[in-house]
């Protein structure tokens, strides 16, 4: 395996953390709205 290969995987998942805490930010902002 390259070692780049490794920090590319860690950059996917800490990109995909990010992209669900901000679906999760914008499901949680909808329901204060409706609340």
């Amino acid at each position: 395996k390259h070692v780049g290969s490794l920090e590319w995987e860690v950059d996917e998942l800490s990109s995909h953390a990010n992209l669900l805490d901000f679906i999760e930010v914008l499901n949680s902002g909808r329901f204060k709205r409706r609340t």
